[in-house]
């Protein structure tokens, strides 16, 4: 059986059991898929480099490893932007070159077409600033899947990048997560755009987490508030 465990802060880990784990040095998503030459797949992208990773889910043995969305497909596809007028954009503007298009987040598979979400060039949360990708193409990527072995199909013609119409309030736009949503008979591939808000905020407040054990009288007063 495989199971995993996410923490945007860490290492991602993916187990067997009974087995062993493996552990990635970046934040992954995945989707499983059925292969008729290997049955169960899971299909793994990598957020940090931009790649994909297909693995056999009975025993965990790797199909394929490190294969680079961008420089395989995604730098061979053309996109380009549409901008709002009214849009005030961020300091970080999209850019127009043809490599690294591709930072890929939440994937859904569906058929035998792989869609991702695609970060922008500034992205909200979760990436740290040494991995942004300055020539991200905020949106949807697909990738085009044989699905006899659930690896990237050789020819890609069908691979394509539909990118986001920018209009963020303030800051660049920022695809985070992607779904089929059923909407009549049709399927459709809905995405969320977390730089709509502009702005991130957080908040501590301490005396609402108490470790298990920790007597009420225990816990300090929360910090006195930021001053606007």
């Amino acid at each position: 059986m495989l199971f995993w465990v996410l923490d945007s802060c860490s290492p991602f880990s993916w187990c067997w059991w009974p087995g062993s784990c493996m552990v990635a040095s970046q934040r992954l998503t995945m989707q499983f898929c059925f292969a008729s030459l290997h049955n169960l797949t899971v299909l793994n992208t990598n957020r940090q480099d931009a790649t994909l990773d297909v693995i056999k889910y009975s025993d965990g043995s790797k199909l394929l490893e490190g294969y680079k969305l961008n420089a395989n497909v995604f730098d061979k596809k053309t996109a380009t932007f549409v901008k709002d007028p009214s849009a005030k954009g961020g300091t970080e503007d999209l850019v127009q070159n043809k490599t690294d298009k591709l930072q890929p987040d939440v994937v859904f598979l569906h058929d035998d077409i792989l869609f991702m979400a695609a970060r922008g060039p500034k992205p909200v949360s979760a990436v740290k600033a040494e991995n942004y990708f300055k020539n991200a193409h905020p949106g949807v990527m697909a990738l085009k899947i044989n699905k006899t072995t659930c690896q990237p199909a050789a020819d890609q013609s069908e691979a394509f990048i539909l990118t986001t119409m920018e209009r963020s309030p303030e800051i660049t736009s920022d695809v985070h997560s992607l779904w089929r949503v059923k909407n009549g008979d049709k399927n459709e591939i809905w995405v969320v755009d977390q730089a709509g808000t502009g702005s991130v905020q957080t908040y501590f407040v301490y005396s609402e987490c108490a470790a298990v054990g920790v007597e009420a009288d225990q816990i300090h007063a929360d910090p006195p508030a930021a001053s606007p």
